[in-house]
Parts: C-alpha cells; structure tokens; sequence
C-alpha cells in the first residue's frame, strides 16, 4: 500500500485476551525464531516498529505478538531497521541467551547485517524500558552480542550539520534569555515528557511574586544596573532578573543600540523639561519564582 500525504487512514487494531508480556512468559526456539522473524517481515515490507521492547512484546500460546505501532515509520532509514533487530535480540537475549538468540538469527539474517545491528544500537536507541531490564540482568548483553556479531566501528547517531548547529545555537540563545529574565528553559526529549514540562511551568507561576522598589542610584543613563536578591532563611534561592536598565535623564540618543524608547521619543507625546529632569527613577516591577 502506497502512503499519500495528507490523506487519512483507519488503522485496525486487535485486543489479545490471555496475552503476557515476554518477561512473564518461557522463550523458548519458537518465541525467538519468531521475534526474529517478525522484524524480517517488517523489513521486507518497508516499515520500522521503533519502539521495540518487552512491554510491546505479548505472548498468547506460544505465539510471540508485537503490539503498540502508534511509532510505526514507513520507509525508514537502514539505520532504523537495524536498531529494531538489535533491540528484539536484546529483548529475547534476556529470556535466554545472546548466543542461543545469534545462532537462530543467522537463519534470518546475514552476519553483516548483525553486526550493522549493534553498531546502531547504542545509547538512546534503545528504548527506555528495554535499558532498564538490561541494567537489572547480571550479564551485559549488548557487549556479549557485540562479541558474537563481525566487528564494526559504532555508528554515530548525531551528525553535525548546519541545521544542527543552528538549533544548538537557538538552544543556547534560550538558555541565556531565561538566565538574563530570571525564567528557565525547558528542552523536553519527546511528547511524552511535556505534561511533566507543563507541571512544572504551573508549579513556577504558583510560586512567583511581584517585588517593587526604588532605586538607590541617582544617575539616570540609561546603564545596566545589576539586580541581587537575598532571601530568608538561607537555604531558599530567588530566581530573578540579573539585571534591568536604569531609565534616562532626556529622551534624546540612547547610550545602547535599539533603546526601545525611541519609538516615544519620536511619537506625537512629549513632557515638560522640567517634569523630565526631576523626575527620580520610576519603581521597576520584576518578578522572581522562590523555591526550596
């Protein structure tokens, strides 16, 4: 079936009554040659799971059922193939062995193509699930598969490009405005990490306060001002602007580049000469988030 842009499509799906997880069920050749054989029909088909691990993996009858494709990609890169082989070899290594799981899968695959499979799988290719399993088990897999499999240098994931620099600069960029306002920067990894994103953004504002003052410093121009603020007891921080511009003495040429009061001082309003000069600093209204 071909995929067309922006055209819907029904995607049916089936419940499997009496089905468990892997990890509660017996591996034995059969599950194994059919995990194996599962990722050999998605490859032949053009499609990658992409979220392969041991809680999308159920077991009804001996028969090994791949479920939750809501990641599925069409036309994926080899790359992404290979990360779903390594990851179902990890996923069956757990409930036997590297070397049982390397020997059936040489019936399914070339050992060029097993070696380009953990070369890919590595890190954040692995779904967190699966990393965590493999951290509890006494044995390290990936190393033993590795040793199994022909020797290939790991692949890199991040490829430094000019759009890649880009968004490390714009990254960067936000990281710097929200230390400059006193506000906090949040990069979530995936959909799945922004209602934590969204608690936290709520639990700030809940948190904020309104602080006015007068400043000590007479000199009206138009400079930085440095904004400290201590609280009580010692071990609460205040998260503030660092700093904040003090106001002019004229609305004439400012002392930094772009002042946003050019647009009044070229604007129809105007103030008495003498309103202006004696004038003292107006109060600045800054906010600041309190936490423990």
């Amino acid at each position: 079936m071909e995929i067309t842009p922006e055209r819907e499509y029904l995607l049916v799906t089936e419940f499997f009554t009496g089905a468990v997880e892997i990890g509660d069920a017996d591996a034995g050749d059969s599950i194994i040659d059919q995990g194996l054989a599962l990722i050999r029909t998605l490859w032949d088909a053009g499609i990658a799971h992409r979220d392969i691990k041991p809680g999308n993996l159920m077991v009804r009858s001996q028969e090994l059922l791949l479920i939750d494709v809501a990641f599925a990609q069409v036309r994926p890169s080899p790359w992404r193939q290979a990360v779903d082989l390594g990851n179902m070899m990890l996923v069956l290594g757990l409930r036997s062995s590297p070397q049982r799981v390397y020997r059936r899968a040489l019936a399914y695959f070339t050992e060029a193509e097993l070696g380009e499979a953990f070369a890919a799988t590595r890190g954040v290719a692995s779904p967190t699930q699966l990393r965590a399993f493999m951290k509890k088990d006494p044995r390290d897999l990936l190393s033993e598969f590795r040793a199994l499999a022909p020797p290939r240098p790991p692949i890199t994931l991040q490829r430094w490009s000019l759009q890649r620099i880009a968004l490390a600069a714009a990254m960067l960029g936000a990281i710097v405005i929200a230390a400059v306002v006193g506000g906090q920067a949040f990069f979530p990894a995936s959909v799945k990490e922004l209602d934590a994103v969204y608690g936290k953004v709520l639990a700030e504002i809940r948190a904020q306060y309104t602080l006015g003052y007068l400043s000590t410093n007479p000199a009206t121009d138009g400079a930085w001002r440095k904004v400290e603020i201590k609280v009580e007891p010692t071990n609460l921080s205040a998260r503030t602007i660092s700093a904040h511009l003090s106001a002019l003495k004229h609305y004439g040429k400012p002392s930094w580049p772009r002042l946003p009061l050019r647009k009044f001082a070229n604007s129809s309003a105007t103030l008495p000469p003498s309103t202006a000069s004696a004038s003292p600093s107006p109060p600045l209204a800054t906010t600041g988030s309190r936490s423990a």
